[in-house]
């Protein structure tokens, strides 16, 4: 059970949880609609140039499917360190089920910056379950759009 100190300090860091969870989503969403594409089509055009040989390339893409999302906050729930969260996300990359680049430079980085303690001491377990659930449901409204969203309620 969480005593009472604990529950203000989560509730005062909940407006900057909320923030760097929409910051996240929209560089999200800004490598999506530039960076990737651009690579994509590169990527495409060398594959067709090279006659087709194998495989088309798998297109990248900044934000992932629901599930993923979903499984990512399940993770988190369970975790008992950081450490954990990230050698999921890691695992998830190497499957190209979350791009690389995101998870390095976008995701891991966010994810840290959640789970730091204001006394520097250890890792803050509970804000990063926080951070993840206000980036699952500001992620929600952009899969609805494309129509790659499960339920979220």
């Amino acid at each position: 059970m969480r005593d009472l100190n604990e529950i203000r300090r989560l509730h005062k860091r909940k407006p900057e949880l909320v923030r760097m969870a929409n910051e996240l989503v929209q560089t999200l969403l800004e490598l999506k609609q530039t960076k990737f594409p651009q690579d994509d089509q590169q990527k495409r055009a060398a594959w067709e140039k090279g006659g087709k040989r194998g495989k088309a390339p798998k297109l990248r893409t900044a934000i992932p499917q629901s599930a993923q999302w979903q499984n990512l906050r399940t993770v988190v729930a369970g975790a008992a360190c950081l450490a954990e969260v990230e050698n999921y996300l890691v695992y998830q990359a190497g499957r190209e089920v979350w791009d690389s680049e995101v998870v390095e430079k976008h995701v891991g980085p966010k994810l840290r910056d959640a789970a730091k303690r204001a006394d520097g001491k250890g890792e803050d377990m509970e804000a990063l379950k926080l951070f993840v659930g206000f980036l699952v449901r500001a992620v929600a409204p952009i899969l609805k759009e494309e129509g790659r969203e499960d339920s979220y309620e």
